[in-house]
């Protein structure tokens, strides 16, 4: 039972870019930022956002209902 998300830079890569590790009960999982913020904007893919909030409400609700 245990959630935790970090964000790490990506050394040598001028700040650009950042690593999101997503660490729960079923592993490991990392998302990319994908480069220069002018890159992020309402056409870039962001629908895994969705889906990690909603993996992060499910576990919320198992580690609550395991106490």
């Amino acid at each position: 039972m245990s959630y935790s998300v970090k964000v790490e830079p990506i050394e040598n890569d001028y700040n650009y870019r950042n690593r999101l590790v997503i660490v729960d009960d079923s592993g490991e999982r990392d998302h990319w930022d994908g480069g220069e913020p002018e890159d992020n904007s309402f056409i870039r893919d962001w629908s895994w956002v969705a889906d990690e909030l909603r993996n992060a409400y499910a576990q919320g609700l198992k580690d609550g209902a395991a106490k």
